[in-house]
């Protein structure tokens, strides 16, 4: 049986393959005396040739059970297990498969192939943390993920978004456009679809999305392509943080930039910004717009014979009735301390003098003789026509019907409209 096994040594190292190949191999016989060791083997555990494996290898005194070539020496069969190994570097693992060397029929060694996979199991060991710490993020992070396929189907939801929208993980499989507001779903898909496709890699906007209980959220969302070795799409992952309450902020904030804190009015700035947008619509349109500039006469003798809080009162009670004698469509304004104008939009001229003005004289009439106060409202006005053949900047027309003002406060001097 030696004379057979060493034949076959010799056949099998005469190839060169044994060297050439980067695993380790060994021959054993049933009696488990190591017959040869390629190279690769001996660098991995050192010359052993001679020596009983169980002994060289596991420093055992006895044959282990569970040792593959112990299995093939049982069965006949090709046996494969994983082995960890103590060496000088630390731990190392290996991958061990043994095969039977037969002659006529019986078994008279094993042959063992070695593979060193301890780089294998630390990348495996890196993968499993990573993948732990992400599932663990994931999971308890106060920001909303999710994952979506190129289909946009929202593969994965963190408990955070679950319970920002109100939905379960089932009701928000079927894909993210299903629960954002109309308005944003154009914007969405256009940059979706180029994530997919290849033509950028990330981006970064905001939406709204519409909660289970009909209710709508404002989200900063952050989307990052994942892609394969070749540069094909995976799945984009998504980060998205509630700011419904910032953007509320944000409105209150505006709004208070442009709003008259008094009367409630849009302010000068408010005034410019909203009738700059007019003008050009109006223009496009071929539209003519008219802007009413009005002064509330006798402001200062209400101040000093009757009080500030009733010159505060006397302003107040004019944008009240301005806000009576015009349309909701139209632009009403306080841009001064005793100033407002209307900007009307698509009346037409008879209407303005024999209808709106009118009806404007009428309820500061009524104000009037309803009396019990120590003032009575008395406003100058001057009225501007924007022709779209004629085109002008706001800052020409309001300039102009401040004009027209100041000339109707001469002609009446000071009295009622």
């Amino acid at each position: 049986m030696f004379e057979s096994i060493k034949r076959f040594i010799d056949n099998l190292v005469s190839t060169g393959l044994c060297d050439a190949i980067g695993d380790g191999i060994s021959i054993q016989d049933t009696g488990y005396k190591i017959f040869y060791q390629n190279t690769a083997h001996k660098n991995i555990f050192g010359n052993h040739e001679g020596e009983n494996c169980y002994k060289a290898y596991a420093h055992f005194g006895q044959i282990c059970e569970k040792c593959p070539l112990t299995l093939v020496f049982k069965d006949g069969e090709t046996h494969t297990s994983d082995w960890s190994v103590l060496t000088e570097k630390g731990e190392a693992f290996f991958t061990i498969t043994a095969s039977p060397i037969k002659r006529e029929g019986r078994i008279v060694a094993g042959i063992q192939v070695v593979k060193d996979v301890t780089e294998r199991r630390h990348i495996e060991e890196v993968l499993r943390e990573n993948e732990e710490r992400f599932r663990t993020i994931f999971n308890t992070s106060p920001i909303g993920i999710i994952v979506t396929n190129s289909e946009g189907r929202l593969l994965q939801t963190n408990p955070a978004f679950q319970n920002m929208l109100g939905y379960t993980h089932e009701e928000l499989y079927k894909g993210f456009t299903y629960i954002t507001h109309p308005d944003d779903v154009e914007e969405n898909l256009k940059m979706f679809h180029e994530m997919v496709e290849g033509k950028r890699n990330y981006y970064k906007t905001e939406k709204r999305y519409y909660r289970k209980d009909g209710g709508i959220i404002w989200a900063n969302l952050s989307a990052t392509a994942v892609r394969d070795q070749n540069g094909r799409f995976k799945y984009n992952l998504v980060l998205i943080e509630d700011i419904t309450g910032r953007r509320k902020l944000e409105e209150k904030l505006r709004a208070a930039a442009i709003t008259d804190e008094l009367t409630g009015l849009f302010n000068r700035r408010g005034f410019f910004a909203l009738a700059e947008q007019q003008i050009k619509l109006a223009h496009r349109k071929s539209s003519r717009l008219y802007l009413l500039y009005l002064d509330l006469d006798g402001l200062k003798i209400i101040n000093d014979e009757c009080g500030h809080k009733m010159g505060d009162q006397a302003l107040l009670d004019t944008a009240n009735i301005l806000k009576r004698s015009f349309r909701e469509s139209d632009l009403i304004c306080r841009i001064g301390g005793d100033e407002f104008v209307v900007l009307l939009t698509d009346p037409s001229e008879p209407d303005v003098n024999d209808v709106i003005i009118k009806h404007l004289r009428e309820n500061l009439r009524l104000y009037n003789e309803h009396g019990g106060r120590c003032y009575e409202l008395l406003v100058s006005l001057g009225v501007a026509c924007y022709d779209p053949e004629r085109p002008c900047s706001i800052d020409d027309l309001l300039s102009l019907a401040d004009e027209l003002m100041y000339d109707d406060k001469k002609r009446h001097k000071s009295k009622a409209v």
